[in-house]
């Protein structure tokens, strides 16, 4: 209801600004009148008209009923919500391996003496993450092979010590990696949570 009244008070208002222009302008016919009036309302729904197709596709609106559309039959939305499901799965596997891989590096590359508080404080940061992703039945593992999407240069896997740029650099992909992991838990989990709530539904 209170949509309706909104648009009859714009619609109001637009009839407002055409009737003042009208009668400010006395050497313009009046246009407020038969034909005028017909005038006014085809411009005006045309405008409206043009409107909607900038919002609902400039700005990807559209999705909005569609969304509601093919999430109201539940069983559809359980099969894709089980579909999305086993792809966290797949990514999380992969983002695993990336993680372990860097946890590996992270604890074998040697560093210069007046920088090894630095290395220190990474696998500390490496060991809160790794208790705080408990909760998701994680726990980190130094895998026997390096992830080949893992791009690092040949420094972190020699016996050469790295300067604190380059700990720096490892630092920071490893912050990242974990960051990703993280964040396909919880998208696992939050998807999980809601096929559960629409597998309810059905079988209620």
């Amino acid at each position: 209801m209170p949509y309706y009244f909104l648009y009859f008070c714009c619609f109001a208002a637009a009839l407002g600004v055409v009737f003042y222009i009208d009668r400010k302008n006395e050497e313009t016919e009046d246009i407020l009148t038969g034909q005028g009036i017909l005038a006014v309302l085809i411009a005006l729904s045309i405008f409206i008209g043009y409107l909607l197709l900038v919002c609902l596709l400039g700005w990807s609106l559209v999705k909005i009923p569609t969304l509601w559309w093919t999430e109201s039959n539940n069983e559809t939305t359980l099969k894709k919500l089980l579909f999305k499901i086993a792809l966290f799965e797949e990514q999380i596997v992969e983002q695993q391996n990336k993680v372990n891989t860097l946890v590996k590096i992270a604890k074998k590359v040697s560093v210069k003496e007046d920088i090894e508080l630095y290395k220190e404080a990474m696998l500390s940061e490496i060991n809160r993450f790794s208790e705080d992703m408990q909760k998701y039945d994680f726990s980190i593992r130094e895998n026997s092979f390096l992830d080949s999407d893992v791009k690092l240069s040949e420094q972190y896997l020699g016996n050469k010590k790295i300067d604190y740029k380059s700990l720096t650099t490892l630092n920071l992909k490893v912050k990242d990696q974990n960051t990703k992991l993280r964040r396909l838990f919880s998208f696992k989990q939050e998807t999980m949570k809601r096929a559960i709530f629409i597998e309810d539904i059905i079988s209620n």
